[in-house]
Parts: C-alpha cells; sequence; structure tokens
C-alpha cells in the first residue's frame, strides 16, 4: 500500500484498489473488475461493470438512473408486506409490474410484439392482450378477439364470427350463417337456406324447396302420411 499527498489531491494505491480525494469529491476505484464509487455534495455513482447507480442532486431537483446492461441484465424493485406487495422486473426483453394480493394479483407485462394486463386468480381473471394486430380480451372462459378482418368471440362450445363476408355462429351442432347470398340455419343433418333464389329445406326425413315460387295459405290445413306422399307436375292445384 502507498499513500502520497500535495496540494490539491490525496491519493490511496492497494494493490487492486485507487481512492482519490479532491476537495469534496471521494473516489474509489477497483483497477481488475473496473469498478468505480465517487461521491461529492451533488451526486453518488456507483458502478460495476454492467451495472450502474447514479443519484444527483441540483438547485431544481434531483435525479436517479439505474442502469444494468447484457442480455441476461435485470433489474427489480420489490416492496413485499404483510398479504400483499410490489414487484418491478426490468429485463432487455420487457418489462413486469406486478401488486396486490398473491390471490389477486393485478400483472402489466410489456414484451416484444405485445402488452398484457391481468387482474385476478388464475381461474377467472381477466386478462386484457394488446399486439400489433389484434385486441384480446379474456374473462374466464369468455373470450373476444379483435382484428382488422372482424370480431371472435367464444364462450365454452359457443362461438360468434363476424367479417366482411357476414356472420358465423355455432353452438354444438347447430350453427348459423348469415352472408350476402341469404341465410342458413343447420341443426345435425337438418338446414334451412334462405336465399336470393328461394327456400330450400332438408333434412334425413324430408325435404322441401321453392327454387321460383310456392305458396301454402288456409285457415286451417292438415298434411300427413304415414307412408308416403308425393305432389308432382308441372303444375299441382290442391284447393276447394
Amino acid at each position: 500500500m502507498t499513500y502520497s499527498q500535495n496540494d490539491s489531491a490525496e491519493s490511496v494505491n492497494a494493490r487492486e484498489i485507487l481512492l482519490r480525494s479532491t476537495g469534496g469529491f471521494v473516489c474509489i476505484d477497483s483497477l481488475g473488475a473496473g469498478g468505480t464509487t465517487a461521491v461529492n455534495s451533488n451526486f453518488i455513482n456507483l458502478s460495476a461493470d454492467r451495472a450502474f447507480l447514479d443519484l444527483q442532486g441540483t438547485d431544481d431537483g434531483g435525479g436517479i438512473s439505474l442502469r444494468a446492461g447484457g442480455d441476461g441484465a435485470c433489474i427489480q424493485l420489490n416492496t413485499p408486506g404483510g398479504g400483499t406487495g410490489t414487484l418491478l422486473t426490468l429485463t432487455p426483453q420487457g418489462f413486469v409490474l406486478a401488486s396486490g394480493p398473491s390471490s389477486a394479483m393485478g400483472v402489466v407485462q410489456v414484451q416484444e410484439g405485445q402488452v398484457i394486463l391481468s387482474m385476478g386468480n388464475l381461474l377467472s381473471n381477466s386478462i386484457l392482450t394488446l399486439t400489433p394486430d389484434s385486441i384480446i380480451l379474456k374473462v374466464g372462459p369468455a373470450t373476444l378477439t379483435l382484428t382488422a378482418q372482424g370480431l371472435s368471440t367464444s364462450v365454452g362450445a359457443t362461438t360468434v364470427e363476424v367479417g366482411p363476408s357476414g356472420v358465423s355462429e355455432s353452438a354444438g351442432s347447430v350453427s348459423r350463417e348469415l352472408g350476402p347470398a341469404g341465410h342458413t340455419l343447420a341443426a345435425g343433418e337438418a338446414s334451412l337456406a334462405v336465399g336470393m333464389g328461394g327456400l330450400d329445406v332438408a333434412g334425413p326425413t324430408g325435404a322441401l324447396a321453392f327454387d321460383a315460387s310456392g305458396q301454402f295459405s288456409s285457415a286451417m290445413g292438415t298434411v300427413s302420411a304415414d307412408a308416403m306422399l308425393n305432389l308432382q307436375g308441372p303444375m299441382v292445384n290442391v284447393g276447394s
């Protein structure tokens, strides 16, 4: 260890540590790893390789700068307390801010390509996800997705999709399609289609179609067939 003194500065060199003092300024350098601690009346500077903390005070106010470099860099601020707390984690890939009780914590995540907001427990929490081309809202089993092409909602096996070509709905084996060409209802093997050209009804036990024109009207009417009933021909009139 060596010690020297002159009119302007004092310094101590102990192998790999160098301490310098000039007036109100004190600096400690780690000559091996490159760490530095510098202090004077206006600032405190702590540097350890790729981690950096700087506290400054001026007549206008104070400032704090905290930095960590490298692909694996991480900065964490944590304030735990009785049953609740707040945690902020910063990495080069994004940040996570969590606050509240562990059973129903609010979380904000900003990472590459998306922003996620969530609140509540894992089974029934609400989640809002923002991406460059979509907005996804989820509450428990219910989901709503909005894109430039339309929107889609789902709750269990029930889904609804709305787009430029129309509306599509389904609930198990039952579905509905609504578009510029017409309206189609389907339940299993039975279907009903209403279009510009007419009405078409189909099922495993019968079919009915009006491609041009057709009319059924009466105050009271019954048509039944226990075995087979056929009405056909270029013109069939049944009346009284």
